[in-house]
């Protein structure tokens, strides 16, 4: 283009003429095809062909030149280095070929006519790359001069390139932004519904959206550490040639899965102080601290002498110049409390998930694989196994608190032995639960799926009736968990309890992905990038039982106040109970979901990596160690807060229901007059 950086004249002046911008391969290529040898209809051909493709090569770069010079300002020079790019890479192409042509036209003459095809081949190569640059030239050309002339018009207006009509130009959306709008949307829907939930003005509302929260963020970090974990292990073991299928992997996975319970028993007894403790005397230390939760303080301990009135149990202080709440707390005991509850739970996942393992490989076996009753018979003899485990450690490392040797750490040994109890039946009731529905799907389709849930190599495992079927199945778990409310309570009663929840999760789940994997929506869904198998599918899933399990907790605290009104007592304690364990199973089902993301998500992320396992694994410690402190302050603290309120509630609604009893008694009586 002639002179460079100048723009043309405007107001009707010619636009600027191409000269010497763009290489002439022409003359180069008579020269060379002149030089050769004849047959003169070989040369003739070369040279039409690259006549041809330099030609529409420069008719192109003053195309683009001409397409500039109609815009002003700073869409010329951006116009003209774009275009004169292009015209090059044209140019270039062209000539590249040509020469190609050259050549085979003078290895045709000197070797005969079985090179004639490669002749044709690179001299129709040399046109279509003409094209295609041209084509290439004249979209970025065209896009240049239009977002610059919309720049151009935008600053006629005021607005820096953003007013009137301009700012930006036509883009088509590629699958990664259609992608990222549906994330963003997506997004803000779920973190408005949760702030919508946890400050609802119902409080079983606001307790059960924070449990489910809490319980979700530790089931995702419990299965993303297990799976992490045991992958890494995995690829260590096939090293050294030991492999799934192997006869005595059962015995591996049983010796992990004692780790882990191990593991679980240690972290636990150190953090309630059972080991390693100096005595109960802090526990009985009180301090008072901020009780306004609205406070980022909340929780943090005030000095005696800022406070009014200390001999109350709750007061006001001056903190930072302002008065706010303050109450007297076991401030020791409750962050030890804390801290137990958290690894207990990390741990209790963890070790159900390592019992999932092991009753998953048994029930692979060749034997118990040939039908859904050895199947079932897999999941006995695995929850025997684990029962066992349970009592023998239990009896071998278990100090009495009651001995008179422990007086000095009575305390910490009974935390210790409260939460490791629940820490065990949350482990039995989750690999009972997954075994059984594993072993119902092999029922219902005949296909036992894969360890972890999934049916490898089977496009299409179920039709609309199995989903139907694995529905009701689903169905009758709940019913089963709310009939056994009227026995005795019990810890066998309450194990049974949590695995029939669990259980009836764990069918919604898999009969959603089910459903989802069905051909009629399969087509959709992949036309969409959303098949169950992809990053986007995974997300879409879990969002969406997200949202039902949300959703359902209107149901449920519906269910228990009117069951409070009608019945109270402890008719309405034991349907709270129900209810409380289908929100923890709600919980599993939507923390499974979403770990299921991530973990495809950190694949995904590690298998750019030269060492995939050992990166997702690191990734994985890095994602839990951003996760595990803010969960344990400020969601896990919460869901214990309001447990407690919600004690105290019913406590005093029962000292409220003995205090009418008798009253009706004491004016049933008869006293004369």
């Amino acid at each position: 283009f002639g002179v460079e950086g100048q723009p043309p004249t405007t107001g009707g002046g010619s636009p600027t003429e191409v000269t010497g911008a763009v290489p002439d391969p022409v003359a180069s290529v008579h020269d060379a095809i002149g030089s050769l040898p004849t047959p003169p209809q070989f040369a003739e051909h070369a040279t039409n062909a690259a006549t041809a493709a330099a030609t529409e090569a420069s008719d192109a770069a003053a195309a683009a030149a001409n397409m500039a010079a109609e815009n002003t300002g700073a869409a010329w020079n951006t116009a003209t280095q774009q275009a004169t790019a292009a015209a090059n890479e044209a140019a270039a192409a062209a000539a590249d070929h040509t020469g190609a042509a050259v050549e085979a036209a003078n290895s045709m003459i000197t070797g005969g006519g079985e090179h004639a095809a490669a002749l044709g081949e690179h001299a129709g190569a040399a046109v279509e790359d003409a094209h295609h640059a041209v084509a290439g030239m004249m979209e970025e050309g065209g896009h240049a001069v239009e977002a610059h002339g919309a720049e151009g018009h935008g600053e006629g207006h005021g607005h820096d390139g953003h007013g009137g009509h301009g700012g930006h130009h036509e883009h088509e959306a590629s699958e990664v932004d259609i992608g990222c709008g549906w994330m963003l949307l997506g997004g803000i829907t779920m973190v408005m519904a949760l702030f919508y939930l946890v400050n609802y003005p119902d409080d079983d509302i606001r307790r059960y959206s924070w449990s489910i929260i809490s319980t979700t963020i530790s089931i995702f970090l419990s299965v993303l550490i297990f799976q992490g974990i045991n992958q890494y292990l995995n690829m260590i073991l096939g090293q050294h040639g030991v492999h799934e299928g192997d006869t005595f992997f059962p015995l591996i996975s049983y010796g992990v899965f004692v780790t882990w319970y191990l593991a679980m028993r240690a972290v636990v007894s150190l953090q309630s102080g059972a080991w390693l403790s100096i005595g109960d005397r802090e526990f009985e230390e009180e301090s008072w601290v901020i009780a306004d939760p609205l406070l980022w303080r909340f929780g943090q301990v005030v000095p005696e002498k800022e406070v009014r009135n200390s001999q109350y149990v709750k007061s006001v202080a001056m903190v930072d110049g302002m008065e706010v709440f303050v109450q007297k707390k076991h401030v020791h005991r409750d962050q030890r409390e804390r801290r137990t509850k958290c690894w207990a739970t990390l741990f209790a996942h963890m070790t159900g998930f390592a019992a999932i393992q092991c009753g998953g490989v048994l029930q692979h076996t060749e034997f118990h694989s040939s039908s859904p009753v050895l199947t079932m018979l897999a999941m006995v003899i695995n929850t025997v196994v684990v029962l066992i485990v349970f009592a023998g450690f239990g009896c071998l490392f278990d100090a009495d608190p009651d001995d008179p040797d422990n007086e000095h750490c009575r305390e910490s040994l009974e935390l210790r032995d409260e939460e490791l109890g629940e820490a065990e039946d949350d482990a039995l009731a989750l690999s009972i639960s997954f075994l059984l529905v594993q072993a119902v799907r092999h029922f219902i389709t005949g296909i036992l799926p894969g360890v972890h849930g999934i049916e490898h190599g089977v496009e299409n495992p179920a039709t609309n009736q199995h989903v139907i079927y694995l529905l009701g199945a689903g169905l009758g778990f709940a019913v089963g968990a709310a009939a056994l409310m009227r026995l005795r309570h019990s810890r066998a009663i309450e194990i049974a309890q949590n695995s029939l929840a669990m259980s009836f999760a764990w069918c919604c789940l898999w009969a959603t992905r089910w459903f989802a994997l069905q051909f009629d929506l399969l087509a959709t869904l992949n036309g969409l990038n959303l098949a169950p198998a992809t990053m986007e599918g995974r997300v879409l899933m879990a969002m969406f039982l997200s949202l039902v399990a949300l959703a359902m907790i209107f149901v449920l605290d519906t269910i228990e106040d009117r069951a409070r009104e009608a019945w109270g007592g402890q008719e309405a304690r034991e349907v709270s109970k129900v209810i409380r364990v289908i929100v923890n199973a709600l919980s599993i089902l939507v923390g499974f979901t979403w770990e299921h993301s991530f973990d495809g998500g950190l694949e995904s992320v590690a298998s750019t990596m030269s060492h995939p396992f050992t990166s997702k694994l690191l990734l994985t410690g890095l994602v839990s160690a951003i996760i595990i402190t803010p969960w344990r302050r400020y969601i896990l603290v919460k869901v214990i807060v309001l447990q407690e309120l919600a004690k105290e509630r019913k406590a005093g609604e029962r000292e409220s229901e003995d205090w009418d009893l008798e009253e009706d008694e004491y004016l049933s009586k008869d006293y004369g007059s």
